[in-house]
């Protein structure tokens, strides 16, 4: 995009080389069918394209608050109006929001010697990678340390973003963005199973979650739920940071 640098988003026609779009429309406009949002009365089409990088997704919600300040969803909110484009026959008013989910790789900040190579892994008297990994994803240390992910329903639903703290004394803390503890409590470990409870200074409400980690998927799958219930307030999806 052209445009990429100094906005994530433009109409099409300043980005990229719309000839034949038109020609192509033509079988879909002024007759009853399927066609794509946004068409002017002439058939012209003008679609919105968005790109997005690390550091845009990265910082989506701290970027999209100005803009969604009341509805809390962190969505971006594009409109399509038909009628402002003139087509007042097959016309129709449309928003589509967006929201973007982003998760490091892992492995992504890989530790250089000074000639700028990758460092050797190293291992503990085990070749063996699998076995090594498998050893090392179970048990108190491994969850000892920062997460990130999303909150989803149970269904998978609705993604907004979430971090919570694991310490070595089985405190659970979970801090906003200014990092200002927002909700504290504690966590059971076993094995590669994790369960345990907090309370959200804000609302005086407990929760409770459970959940394991997925060696194949490199995720912590906790369900959680209101008070001691760890079912019904949805799903977190976590890579550890």
């Amino acid at each position: 995009m052209k445009t990429a640098n100094r906005q994530f988003g433009d109409y099409g026609s300043r980005i990229m080389n719309l000839q034949g779009i038109k020609q192509i429309l033509q079988g879909v406009n002024g007759v009853p069918g399927n066609r794509p949002i946004g068409m002017s009365a002439a058939g012209d089409y003008d679609p919105q394209t968005f790109a997005f990088n690390s550091v845009v997704v990265e910082n989506w919600d701290a970027m999209m608050s100005p803009y969604d300040p009341y509805a809390n969803t962190k969505c971006l909110s594009v409109r399509y109006d038909e009628l402002f484009k003139g087509n007042t026959r097959d016309h129709g008013q449309y928003v589509v929001k967006l929201y973007p989910e982003f998760i490091k790789a892992p492995g992504a900040n890989t530790p250089m010697n000074n000639n700028g190579n990758p460092k050797p892994i190293k291992t503990l008297g085990n070749n063996n990678p699998k076995t090594l990994a498998t050893g090392n994803m179970t048990g108190k240390l491994f969850f000892t340390g920062n997460w990130s992910g999303t909150q989803t329903t149970e269904s998978g639903l609705y993604p907004q973003a979430v971090a919570f703290q694991l310490t070595a004394n089985n405190e659970f803390i979970m801090a906003d963005r200014n990092g200002v503890v927002a909700a504290r409590g504690s966590c059971i470990v076993s094995g590669n199973t994790i369960s345990g409870s907090y309370k959200m200074f804000s609302s005086s409400e407990t929760f409770s979650f459970t959940g394991s980690f997925d060696n194949n998927t490199q995720r912590l799958i906790c369900t959680l739920g209101q008070g001691t219930s760890t079912t019904g307030q949805g799903k977190w999806t976590m890579a550890k940071d």
